[in-house]
Protein backbone atom coordinates (compact mmCIF):
# COMPACT_ATOMS: atom_id res chain seq x y z
CA UNK A 1 0.00 0.00 0.00
CA UNK A 2 2.74 2.47 -0.80
CA UNK A 3 0.75 4.31 -3.59
CA UNK A 4 1.42 8.02 -1.70
CA UNK A 5 5.11 7.29 -2.27
CA UNK A 6 5.61 4.51 -5.17
CA UNK A 7 5.84 7.30 -7.76
CA UNK A 8 8.71 9.34 -6.40
CA UNK A 9 10.35 5.54 -5.43
CA UNK A 10 9.89 4.67 -9.26
CA UNK A 11 11.27 7.61 -10.80
CA UNK A 12 13.67 7.95 -8.45
CA UNK A 13 14.93 4.26 -9.76
CA UNK A 14 14.41 5.22 -13.27
CA UNK A 15 16.55 8.22 -13.27
CA UNK A 16 19.68 6.49 -11.79
CA UNK A 17 22.70 7.98 -13.84
CA UNK A 18 24.29 5.04 -15.67
CA UNK A 19 27.61 4.67 -17.29
CA UNK A 20 30.49 1.97 -18.01
CA UNK A 21 30.01 0.68 -14.61
CA UNK A 22 26.28 0.10 -14.77
CA UNK A 23 25.01 -0.30 -18.02
CA UNK A 24 21.79 -1.40 -17.89
CA UNK A 25 20.18 -3.23 -14.71
CA UNK A 26 17.00 -5.07 -13.83
CA UNK A 27 14.21 -3.19 -11.92
CA UNK A 28 12.32 -6.04 -10.07
CA UNK A 29 8.84 -5.12 -8.47
CA UNK A 30 7.06 -6.88 -6.03
CA UNK A 31 3.94 -5.70 -5.02
CA UNK A 32 3.28 -7.55 -1.98
CA UNK A 33 -0.92 -7.55 -2.18
CA UNK A 34 -1.23 -3.99 -1.90
CA UNK A 35 -5.20 -2.87 -1.70
CA UNK A 36 -4.55 0.74 -2.41
CA UNK A 37 -4.32 1.39 -6.22
CA UNK A 38 -0.73 0.50 -6.14
CA UNK A 39 -0.88 -2.45 -8.37
CA UNK A 40 -2.71 -0.51 -10.99
CA UNK A 41 -0.40 2.48 -10.75
CA UNK A 42 2.47 -0.12 -11.26
CA UNK A 43 0.81 -1.74 -14.37
CA UNK A 44 0.98 1.78 -16.28
CA UNK A 45 5.15 1.83 -15.84
CA UNK A 46 7.35 2.26 -18.88
CA UNK A 47 10.70 1.58 -17.91
CA UNK A 48 13.69 3.67 -19.89
CA UNK A 49 15.78 1.35 -22.24
CA UNK A 50 18.92 0.86 -20.10
CA UNK A 51 16.09 -1.00 -17.39
CA UNK A 52 15.26 -4.46 -17.74
CA UNK A 53 11.27 -3.61 -15.70
CA UNK A 54 10.11 -7.03 -14.52
CA UNK A 55 6.87 -6.82 -11.99
CA UNK A 56 5.08 -9.47 -10.15
CA UNK A 57 2.12 -8.75 -8.44
CA UNK A 58 1.18 -11.02 -5.18
CA UNK A 59 -2.20 -12.26 -4.68
CA UNK A 60 -2.17 -11.03 -0.89
CA UNK A 61 0.49 -9.72 1.47
CA UNK A 62 2.83 -12.45 2.79
CA UNK A 63 5.00 -10.27 4.89
CA UNK A 64 8.09 -8.48 5.00
CA UNK A 65 10.68 -11.22 5.33
CA UNK A 66 8.45 -13.60 3.04
CA UNK A 67 8.30 -11.01 -0.23
CA UNK A 68 11.88 -10.49 0.45
CA UNK A 69 12.90 -14.28 -0.23
CA UNK A 70 10.89 -14.54 -2.81
CA UNK A 71 12.16 -11.33 -3.98
CA UNK A 72 16.28 -12.98 -4.09
CA UNK A 73 14.86 -16.28 -4.97
CA UNK A 74 14.45 -14.25 -8.51
CA UNK A 75 17.13 -12.46 -8.90
CA UNK A 76 19.53 -13.32 -12.08
CA UNK A 77 21.77 -10.51 -11.15
CA UNK A 78 25.03 -10.42 -9.44
CA UNK A 79 24.75 -7.49 -7.21
CA UNK A 80 21.01 -6.91 -5.18
CA UNK A 81 20.02 -3.65 -3.92
CA UNK A 82 16.67 -3.15 -2.22
CA UNK A 83 14.25 -0.19 -1.96
CA UNK A 84 11.09 0.11 -0.29
CA UNK A 85 7.86 2.08 -1.82
CA UNK A 86 8.72 4.95 0.40
CA UNK A 87 11.95 5.31 -0.17
CA UNK A 88 13.98 7.43 -2.88
CA UNK A 89 17.31 6.68 -4.18
CA UNK A 90 19.84 9.78 -4.97
CA UNK A 91 20.85 9.72 -9.11
CA UNK A 92 24.22 7.88 -8.62
CA UNK A 93 23.32 5.56 -5.98
CA UNK A 94 23.02 2.30 -7.91
CA UNK A 95 26.04 3.36 -10.02
CA UNK A 96 28.82 4.24 -7.05
CA UNK A 97 27.65 0.92 -5.13
CA UNK A 98 27.90 -1.63 -8.36
CA UNK A 99 31.64 0.47 -9.12
CA UNK A 100 32.58 -0.35 -5.62
CA UNK A 101 31.54 -3.87 -5.32
CA UNK A 102 33.82 -3.81 -8.76
CA UNK A 103 36.62 -2.20 -6.96
CA UNK A 104 36.33 -4.48 -4.05
CA UNK A 105 35.70 -8.54 -4.82
CA UNK A 106 36.49 -9.49 -1.09
CA UNK A 107 33.55 -7.45 -0.11
CA UNK A 108 29.70 -8.46 0.50
CA UNK A 109 27.36 -5.97 1.57
CA UNK A 110 27.69 -2.49 1.15
CA UNK A 111 26.14 -0.07 3.21
CA UNK A 112 25.23 3.77 3.04
CA UNK A 113 24.58 6.20 5.10
CA UNK A 114 20.86 7.58 5.06
CA UNK A 115 18.78 10.72 4.84
CA UNK A 116 15.50 10.67 6.22
CA UNK A 117 12.79 13.30 4.61
CA UNK A 118 9.14 14.33 5.46
CA UNK A 119 6.31 14.27 2.86
CA UNK A 120 7.44 17.39 1.15
CA UNK A 121 11.05 16.25 0.99
CA UNK A 122 12.72 18.04 3.71
CA UNK A 123 15.52 16.10 5.08
CA UNK A 124 14.53 15.75 8.83
CA UNK A 125 17.54 13.60 9.95
CA UNK A 126 20.02 11.46 9.00
CA UNK A 127 21.67 7.79 9.71
CA UNK A 128 25.16 8.01 9.86
CA UNK A 129 26.68 4.13 9.70
CA UNK A 130 30.17 3.20 10.90
CA UNK A 131 32.55 3.01 7.71
CA UNK A 132 35.37 0.04 7.66
CA UNK A 133 35.66 -3.68 8.48
CA UNK A 134 36.75 -3.01 12.28
CA UNK A 135 33.90 -0.43 13.15
CA UNK A 136 31.52 -2.23 11.67
CA UNK A 137 32.31 -5.65 13.75
CA UNK A 138 32.48 -3.28 16.54
CA UNK A 139 28.87 -1.94 15.92
CA UNK A 140 27.34 -5.56 14.80
CA UNK A 141 26.51 -6.78 18.43
CA UNK A 142 24.97 -3.29 19.30
CA UNK A 143 23.05 -2.63 16.50
CA UNK A 144 22.55 -3.22 12.42
CA UNK A 145 24.96 -0.92 10.70
CA UNK A 146 22.73 -1.48 7.29
CA UNK A 147 20.50 0.30 6.65
CA UNK A 148 17.78 -2.04 4.36
CA UNK A 149 16.49 0.02 1.73
CA UNK A 150 20.81 1.29 1.27
CA UNK A 151 21.99 -2.06 1.23
CA UNK A 152 23.83 -3.14 -1.50
CA UNK A 153 25.17 -7.23 -1.58
CA UNK A 154 26.20 -9.73 -3.85
CA UNK A 155 23.13 -12.24 -4.76
CA UNK A 156 25.75 -14.63 -4.41
CA UNK A 157 28.48 -14.47 -1.62
CA UNK A 158 31.05 -17.17 -1.70
CA UNK A 159 28.88 -20.70 -2.26
CA UNK A 160 25.85 -19.42 -0.51
CA UNK A 161 22.61 -17.61 -1.69
CA UNK A 162 21.35 -15.09 0.55
CA UNK A 163 18.12 -15.52 2.27
CA UNK A 164 16.83 -14.06 4.80
CA UNK A 165 16.01 -15.50 8.20
CA UNK A 166 13.88 -14.06 10.68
Amino acid sequence: NGLPYIRETVESVFAQNTDADLPGFTFFILNNGSEDGTGDFLDTLKAPAHIDLRLEHLPRNIGRTAVLNRGLEAVTTPLTAIIDADDIALPDRLRRQAAFMAAHPNIDVLGSDVLYINPAGGEIGAMRVPQGHSALRDHLPLFNPFAHAAVCFRTVAGQATWRLDV
